[in-house]
């Protein structure tokens, strides 16, 4: 989904679509805009005697154990993969090769 923010159309990522934010000051303008435009101070309060609104909190389970980083079935079954080693089947870079012979 794209949005206008500014002078600029960006996509609603994650990711931070402005890389050189942190050294370019246009940049950092538009970041700022594009993370003002989820309009923060609705739901972060600094000053009052709970932080964060309750319309962010109520969605989080309030037993925490039943909060998904608690609850030891999200992570119990895991074990580490165990890969074979792959240096055998490397080659030199620039290197023709066919992807057919085993």
């Amino acid at each position: 989904m794209l949005t206008r923010v500014g002078r600029v159309e960006i996509l609603k990522l994650t990711a931070v679509p402005l890389p050189e934010a942190a050294t370019d000051a246009t940049e950092f303008d538009l970041l700022q805009e594009w993370l003002k435009s989820y309009k923060p101070e609705e739901l972060f309060h600094p000053d009052a005697e709970v932080l964060i609104d309750e319309k962010v909190t109520r969605i989080v389970p309030k037993n925490p154990n039943s909060r998904l980083g608690q609850v030891k079935a999200t992570y119990a079954g895991y074990t580490q993969l165990s890969s074979p080693d792959w240096k055998p089947f490397a080659h030199e870079k620039g290197t023709v090769i066919s992807n057919m012979k085993a």
